[in-house]
């Protein structure tokens, strides 16, 4: 109870690849941002929340995903606003690593 908001970008991001080696991945990034209310976990002095659980439910809905395939790895992380890398804090900037095809990702 102690989430304010919850925000998923919905867009997907193409990882920076090099287009002169054909064996480099292809890598895909979403986003959600998760705030919470640290006001009201001070007042009843809690810890910060600790999301283990829901990423790791995540990851598994995204392994048992019914279109993966063979080889499609899956990396579910936390990452701090300040750590956000420049192509999805910038988007403009990268307008080119959008790809809209990538948007049924769990259907």
């Amino acid at each position: 109870a102690y989430l304010d908001r919850a925000h998923p970008c919905q867009s997907n991001f193409m990882g920076p690849r090099d287009p002169n080696d054909e064996t480099a991945e292809y890598e895909h990034y979403w986003y959600l941002g998760l705030k919470f209310d640290m006001e009201r976990i001070k007042r009843d002095k809690r810890k910060g929340p600790n999301i283990t659980a829901p990423i790791k439910d995540f990851k598994k809905r995204l392994e048992d995903w019914k279109r993966r395939e063979e080889g499609m790895k899956i990396f579910v992380t936390s990452v701090k606003h300040k750590d956000l890398p420049a192509f999805v804090t910038n988007p403009e900037a990268f307008e080119e690593t959008k790809d809209p095809a990538m948007h049924e990702l769990i259907q």
